[in-house]
């Protein structure tokens, strides 16, 4: 099913984007917590840039985040139930096109 394909392959972008972006932060923190313990020296530009990335994330609770995160995962499961019922539902309606061809008005009051 070529929309259930571009459907996987956006939310695989999706699941990458999200990857990278968390290394990355992780990074960014790694730097801020290794500051703070004295580890390597502070650079006050590179904090200020931090801290400006930080300004631009969105702030969320942390029930909201889980509940837009199920969401999105129901929304996503339920496009891929949908799209194997399509599917079956066609290969049913092949299937019974075929049996009434081979077994004619037999096959019809067959099936009744």
């Amino acid at each position: 099913n070529q929309k259930g394909s571009k459907l996987v392959h956006h939310y695989e972008n999706v699941h990458r984007g999200v990857a990278m972006m968390r290394a990355r932060l992780k990074v960014l923190h790694d730097y801020v917590i290794d500051c703070k313990e004295k580890k390597v020296k502070p650079d006050i530009k590179i904090l200020r840039q931090i801290k400006s990335i930080c300004n631009r994330l969105p702030t969320m609770q942390t029930t909201q985040l889980n509940n837009e995160s199920q969401t999105e995962f129901n929304d996503a499961l339920l496009v891929a139930y949908l799209s194997s019922i399509t599917k079956d539902s066609s290969a049913i309606g092949s299937l019974m096109q075929k049996f009434n061809q081979v077994h004619g008005e037999q096959g019809r009051s067959f099936m009744r």
